[in-house]
């Protein structure tokens, strides 16, 4: 076995190499190693960890300062400076992109000297630290440039080769990474216990299968904020459409969907994770009565249902058109992959996480569904959001803001949420590669 070398997998690879339009799991996981944000993500429920800053200090909310890590690389040499960052988070807010939105409070950035940077917000936002490790914000147009611990060597279609640069000390120092990618979540696990690899990216699992692998200290089973809603598209998505918006509702909160899914139903509380997801998903798995069948098309009107291939979205695809044919309309499954969408239809399954380590962070992706932005709830579902972060966060203030949220999006039928999506890691390595930890700096 190679010592010097780390083998990943990725059940898909990045759609892009440009930091600022990084969106998709593997892609941020990818930027995590390859770029030097100024905060960087830790475990789920960690504070930040300073990566490219080496101290910040926020007053009131309104005003963020950050002194640069000196003794920063570029690939060519040359060094990183406040400078840099100021550039890179002035372009990703001018961007017009999702980083752009998230983006909207930032009224004036300042450097001073070679080594202090100030940011500027219109409003106090106690969660902007969060935004600060989206790889849009960190310097660097593009993942070969290597201003991170790694830079991108090779690129393609199934490989992803990186190399380490030197910039900050590592727990895997001198190794370098090959990422390979394996669709299938059984393939992963298998190729992890028979040592063909060392850490798969978060995926997907077959919860139900996670007995056979309890006694394996290295398997991380990590709830992973992954939520699957159904999204109306087409004719459904307008103003005409809002009767069967309505039905669907309606169907979809009867008891048989909750007896067909592979996971927990997210009735109430909106997208908030489930209290005790263990519990809810081992709950879900025991109660399930059996796989919906196939039933036959009725006559008349066809409403086509979209679902990416990965696992579970068939499962949950058949399940939501059972139940819906059981209510008297006409469903067909459409397989479609969310990273390159062909199929046109008036239902889709989407995939939403949270994008900023908090309870609304699924409400923040659906910000960007057309649907949303279309109409007239889009700016009171802004305002709502706007007006969370304005304060400290606390939980009851986040389940406040998640009812206010339902009720808009009940209340348009803009979309259902069904249900939560479990995630698994397996890593050799008590830390994955793409996380940090404050004792990782140097």
């Amino acid at each position: 076995m190679d010592t010097d070398l780390i083998r990943m997998a990725f059940d898909s690879m990045p759609e892009t190499l440009a930091p600022s339009l990084l969106a998709d799991h593997s892609g941020l996981q990818l930027a995590a190693l390859t770029t030097l944000p100024l905060l960087a993500s830790n475990r789920p429920g960690e504070s930040p960890v300073q990566v490219g800053a080496v101290d910040h200090a926020v007053d009131d909310g309104f005003r963020y300062r950050f002194t640069v890590r000196r003794g920063l690389r570029r690939r060519d040499g040359s060094a990183l400076t406040a400078a840099d960052y100021r550039d890179a988070l002035v372009r990703a807010a001018g961007s017009g992109t999702v980083v752009g939105y998230w983006l909207r409070n930032v009224r004036r950035v300042d450097v001073a000297g070679r080594d202090v940077l100030e940011i500027h917000l219109h409003t106090p936002d106690f969660g902007f630290p969060g935004l600060l490790a989206l790889p849009g914000l960190a310097p660097g147009t593009d993942l070969h440039e290597g201003a991170g611990r790694y830079r991108l060597v090779r690129a393609t279609p199934r490989v992803l080769a990186l190399e380490p640069t030197g910039n900050l000390a590592d727990e895997h120092p001198r190794r370098r990474i090959v990422v390979r990618r394996l669709k299938s979540p059984d393939l992963n696990v298998a190729r992890f216990v028979s040592g063909e690899i060392d850490v798969t990216s978060d995926t997907a699992f077959p919860y139900a299968r996670l007995p056979e692998f309890r006694g394996g200290e290295e398997l991380q089973v990590r709830q992973i904020g992954v939520f699957v809603a159904l999204c109306f598209e087409g004719d459904l998505a307008g103003d005409s459409g809002l009767r069967v918006r309505r039905a669907v509702h309606r169907a979809l909160m009867e008891p048989p969907l909750e007896d067909l899914l592979p996971g927990p139903l997210l009735r109430t509380s909106g997208f908030l994770p489930a209290s005790g997801f263990d519990a809810a998903y081992a709950l879900a798995v025991n109660r399930r009565t059996a796989a919906p069948s196939s039933r036959p098309v009725r006559p008349g009107r066809s409403y086509r249902l979209l679902y990416d291939t990965y696992y579970p979205n068939k499962e949950i695809a058949r399940a939501v058109a059972c139940v819906l044919r059981d209510a008297g309309m006409n469903i067909r499954l459409v397989p479609d992959r969310y990273e390159r969408r062909a199929e046109s239809g008036e239902l889709r399954l989407n995939l939403f996480r949270a994008m900023r380590g908090d309870l609304l962070g699924v409400y923040r992706g659906l910000a960007f569904l057309d649907l949303v932005r279309a109409t007239n709830l889009f700016p009171a579902f802004d305002k709502t959001l706007y007006a969370f972060d304005a304060r400290p966060h606390h939980l009851a203030e986040a389940r406040r803001a998640a009812d206010e949220l339902d009720t808009m999006i009940a209340d348009r039928a803009v979309c259902v949420p069904i249900a939560e999506v479990p995630g698994i890691c397996l890593a050799r390595s008590a830390r994955l590669p793409w996380e940090w930890s404050a004792c990782s700096l140097s």
